[in-house]
This record gives C-alpha cells, structure tokens and sequence, in this order.
C-alpha cells in the first residue's frame, strides 16, 4: 500500500515538473552591419526563455558567423536570441513558440546598430586646424574650410605652398626644378599655358587639399625628377544635393570672364560632385624700345615697335563619385574633359636710327585649338587603425592638339614660315601603392608599383623661309 502511494506521487510530480510540448526547431537569423553587409565580426550568441520569474539561458556562443542556424528543443512560451560584439549595441530578437510555430523558424535580416556610449559630462578644448602641415615626403595645404582661401582660385593656393615659385611660361617651379600637376593622381596633358588658364578660373573651394609631394615614390613616373603637385578634389557633400555659382568679371583694357558652376550632393552609400567652368580672356598688348649697340669707335641705334593681341577660351568639366563599399575601403571614379581654342595675332617693326641699316618688319598668326579627355577609377581600402592603406588605380587620358603659325618677315623682300603641330596621345597608367606608417605616424614605408603605356600617335611638320606663301589644309 505505502509502496503503491510512493509510485501515485512520482508519477504526479513527473507530469507537472515535464512539459510534453517539446519540439525540435530549427533557428535561422541573418546579422548585418551598419553598412547592412553581413558581418563576420566575432559575436556572442545567447538563447534565453523568458518566463515569468525572469530569464533562462539555454544557449550561448562565440562565433564570427554572419548566418546562425542551430537546431533546439523548445518548450511552448517566449524567447529571445541576442547578438553583441565588442562594436556594436546588443541587438535582441524575441519570438514566440506555440503550436503554430514552424519547425524550421526564420527569423529575418537584422542590422548591429554601432554602440553609442552614454557621456555625463564633455569638455570641449578648442585646438588650432593645421591648414599646412609639412613632412619629410609631401607639404599638404588643406582648402577646405580654409578662411584664408576661400575668395580665391586653385592657382593663387598652389602659389601660397611654401617653395612654390611660378614659371613666366607657365606651370611651377619648386627648388629650382618644374614641377608636373595631377588631378586626383592623374597627370595632367595640357600645356603651361593652358592649365595656367585652368588653374586660375576654378575657385579654390572646389578641390579639397592640394599636395606638393617633394619625394615621388616608385609608383610615379621615373623619368621625372621633379616634384609633383596633386589636386585632390572635394569629394564630400552633407545634403543630398547642394551647389553654387560664380562668375568673375574683369573689365579694364582686357576683358576677362570667368563663370563656374558646382554642384554636389550625397546618398547612402555614395558622394558625388561635378564642376564645370569657361574661361574667356582677350588682350592686346603694346611696347616700344630704342636700343644702342657699340661697334668700336661707332655707335647703332635701333627702334623697335611691338603690338600684340592675343584670345583665350577654355571650357572645363570634371566629377567624381566615391562608393562606401564597407566601412574601410572605398572605391571611386573620375573623368574630365577640357576644351580650348586659342589664337594670337601680332606685328614688329624694326628701324635703324641711321641709314645703314635696312628696316625690317614682321607679322606672324597662330590659331590652336584642342581637347583632352580623362577617366579613372580607384580603389583605397584601410588595413588598420594606424592609417595603414593600399591604393589600387587605373587612369587613361587622350589629348588631341591642333596648331598653326605662319610668319611673314619683310626687308629687301618677304619671307613666310609655317610651323603646324597636330598631336594626338593616349596615356594608360595602373598602380598599386601601399603605404605603411609606423604607430608614432612619424615615419612611414611606402611600397609602390606603376605599368604605364603611352603612345604619341602624330607629330608635327613646318616649313621656313619661303618666297611666296604656300597655305596648308
């Protein structure tokens, strides 16, 4: 009898202590990041039952999984699957199981949201921004914000860099050597003159830093000793789309007109920008000398008249996109056009002061005109969080060019010289740079690797001192 009553009370306190309502289910969660990319970053996984007197664990785990599948035996009632790493905020998925719950249970995509740590009290300490900061490889000049640069043009900025002197032909001098300019890496193949032209009809808060790179690495061009002056172009917007317009007029006895038009805006996962500017410059130009040359016990003196007028039109457009493809590399893309028609027409007169001499006179006429073309696409990725990078890019350029001269030298009789160029060039250059700086930032390794193509696929032709003028096509 007692023996029967031990089994009656076993059997009691085994049906109430035992649910019969577990299953095997199966538990599907994708995580994402904040980039929504699945994220492989080591996470904790834990499976808790929520019931009434608090929580239970039933599961945990460490793994860098961005897809959790895991097979369970559930009882009927509340649960939550919670996501952390050291990252992001603790992400917690609650659902329920009852008898309508399915055996293979998906629980959807789900975002890490980035951790936001909760401050009492901050102190804001005001620190100086370094528009110039100077190291042994490059000399940084930062436009953006830059109150000292902001009514002025690319040129006037790059002839603010320490070491920088400009070249009376055009271009830029720096230690006594030429230096060669780059948009976004890209060497540029317009001539002095013309990117002189460029230079100066775009404001300079269209481009982000200029770099004056004083010690070009491996992966620059080895047949250039100079150094190099890279224009790296704003490539950030803080609305989906913004823009400006400007338009420069000088008026005295030049006329000199300089429109330009900005735009930017950003997206998601991207930013973009795009300029577009003409240039419009005509001048004339006069000057007279007397000059005294001394032959012994005798003297000669010339008399020279110059006049001169020249026409300059340059239309330029460039834009650029940059992709976040995760939240440490980037890819971005260039392309550029620039249009040019120049011409310039002049006269010299030469005259003895005596009657020994002959006068002598001459006319001459060059029209040019051209236009480049350039694309480029690059990829930047950090390793780490000491700035440590790898570059990857591929640019191509093409520049065709048409000018032509004639000159008309007159004394006892004419003679007439032309002088024609017709140029056209395609450039390819790839390169891969890594760069490496220690934990200090003070010094740096930088490895560098180039395979450049270019191929000059016309070349020019003249003709000097003719007796009648002989026009060419």
């Amino acid at each position: 009898m007692i023996l029967k009553k031990i089994l009656l009370l076993f059997t009691l306190f085994f049906c109430l202590t035992f649910d019969f309502s577990a299953q095997e289910f199966q538990i599907i969660a994708r995580i994402l990041d904040a980039d929504e990319q699945e994220n492989f970053d080591t996470k904790k996984f834990t499976l808790v039952y929520k019931g009434l007197d608090g929580d239970s664990l039933i599961f945990s785990q460490i793994d860098s999984i961005s897809l959790f599948s895991r097979n369970f035996f559930l009882n009927y009632g509340k649960y939550a699957l919670n996501i952390k790493n050291e990252l992001s905020q603790k992400l917690e998925i609650q659902f329920i199981v009852d008898e309508q719950t399915p055996l293979i249970l998906n629980l959807g995509s789900h975002v890490l949201k980035d951790d936001i740590a909760e401050i009492e009290e901050v102190t804001i300490t005001g620190i100086p921004k370094k528009f110039i900061t100077v190291d042994a490889e490059k000399t940084v000049v930062l436009i953006e914000n830059n109150p000292f640069l902001a009514a002025n043009t690319i040129y006037n900025a790059i002839i603010k860099i320490p070491g920088i002197i400009p070249n009376p032909g055009g271009g830029f001098n720096f230690s006594g050597q030429a230096t060669i300019v780059f948009f976004e890496g890209i060497p540029s193949s317009l001539a002095s003159s013309d990117l002189d032209i460029l230079l100066k009809s775009l404001p300079a808060t269209s481009v982000k830093k200029i770099e004056l790179i004083t010690n070009p690495g491996a992966s620059y061009d080895a047949n250039f000793s100079g150094a190099i002056i890279d224009i790296i172009s704003n490539d950030k917007a803080f609305k989906w789309i913004s823009g400006s317009v400007s338009f420069n007029v000088g008026i005295n006895r030049n006329l000199k007109m300089m429109p330009t038009f900005l735009l930017n805006g950003k997206a998601k996962k991207f930013t973009w920008n795009f300029q577009s500017s003409y240039s419009s410059q005509k001048s004339d130009f006069s000057s007279d000398a007397q000059r005294s040359f001394f032959f012994g016990d005798s003297t000669e003196g010339f008399y020279s008249i110059r006049n001169e007028k020249y026409s300059n039109l340059y239309l330029s457009n460039r834009g650029n996109v940059v992709t976040k493809l995760t939240t440490k590399s980037t890819l971005q893309v260039n392309a550029g056009l620039n249009i040019h028609a120049n011409t310039n027409d002049g006269n010299s007169e030469n005259q003895s002061l005596s009657s020994f001499v002959k006068p002598f006179s001459s006319e001459f006429n060059s029209i040019s005109k051209g236009f480049s073309i350039d694309a480029g696409i690059k990829y930047r990725m950090k390793l780490d969080t000491f700035d440590r990078k790898i570059e990857i890019s591929s640019n191509f350029s093409n520049s065709k060019y048409e000018g032509k001269r004639t000159i008309n030298e007159k004394s006892d009789f004419s003679l007439f010289s032309l002088i024609k160029s017709n140029s056209n060039s395609n450039r390819l250059v790839n390169r891969i740079d890594l760069e490496l700086p220690f934990k200090n930032k003070r010094n740096q390794v930088n490895f560098g690797f180039k395979l450049s193509n270019h191929d000059a696929l016309n070349v020019g032709s003249y003709r000097f001192n003719d007796s009648i003028l002989i026009p060419w096509d």
